[in-house]
């Protein structure tokens, strides 16, 4: 899948996965892609599928459809494969209730950047298991730009020993991982 995705094993991947709308943040990620694209070695991985209701501007659309180094999947039936290619997993979302894609990529070791916006508060210990971010492409710009990168992976096994600890590890993840 790597090799397909054009994925090398220097590449940092920065990952999503859900529905590819407005109230989640792709506006603002996409913006923030303009400038954190300027690192040959990052690439963002985009899984799921566009939108009618609540869709993307039009512009952040055929940014996503025509950059070489965004990676979009549209739809998939099982998510899990995608995750094993992140470095980190983003979820900038303006509304969630509890979101579960986080404790997915979590339970695979992946730290998580993720906003405050209702039910993601518990999501993550912040600069323990992940880390929150404001609602705008400078702030997701900034983290994913920050000093604390070089730990991302001792973020994310912290934040999979706190799932396993709290036994909050999703029937997903007990389907996918062995934990």
């Amino acid at each position: 899948l790597r090799i397909s995705l054009n994925i090398n094993q220097s590449d940092f991947v920065i990952g999503y996965v859900g529905r590819l709308v407005h109230d989640k943040g792709i506006d603002d990620l996409i913006e923030a892609w303009q400038q954190l694209k300027s690192n040959k070695k990052l690439k963002l991985l985009l899984v799921g599928p566009f939108e009618q209701k609540d869709s993307v501007k039009s512009s952040t659309k055929e940014i996503i459809l025509r950059d070489e180094r965004i990676i979009f999947t549209d739809y998939v039936q099982d998510a899990a494969i995608y995750f094993k290619l992140m470095n980190v997993f983003i979820l900038p979302t303006y509304r969630e209730g509890f979101p579960t894609v986080s404790l997915e990529a979590s339970s695979m070791s992946l730290p998580v950047i993720i906003t405050k916006a209702t039910g993601c508060e518990e999501a993550i210990l912040d600069n323990i298991t992940g880390t929150f971010i404001n609602n705008n492409h400078k702030d997701i710009e900034k983290v994913c730009c920050s000093d604390w990168r070089g730990d991302w992976s001792g973020i994310g096994n912290r934040m999979r020993k706190f799932i396993h600890m709290r036994g909050k590890t999703s029937s997903w993840a007990k389907n996918n991982i062995n934990v």
